[in-house]
């Protein structure tokens, strides 16, 4: 399996080293998988949705997050990790 290894950073959070693996282009991931995706708790997730930080939409009660737009997200938001 491929990863990928960058940095992370929140507003108003440290910054966090992700290492996560490549999905499939198109996948949809659903709260749960995208806390695996970003290796944080899925409440962070919910908590970035509460405040309107993360692309998703809901199908039914349930979030699905569009795994292209979340690495577009994540991309707007790292910096290299040095060495």
């Amino acid at each position: 399996m491929v990863h990928s290894k960058f940095t992370l950073e929140l507003e108003g959070e440290h910054a966090l080293e992700v290492k996560a693996p490549k999905l499939a282009d198109g996948e949809l991931l659903t709260a749960e998988e995208l806390a695996d995706f970003l290796r944080v708790h899925r409440s962070t997730v919910y908590r970035l949705l509460r405040n309107g930080q993360l692309p998703a939409f809901r199908v039914g009660s349930d979030w699905r997050f569009s795994r292209d737009l979340i690495e577009e997200w994540v991309q707007s938001r790292i910096r290299p990790t040095p060495g």
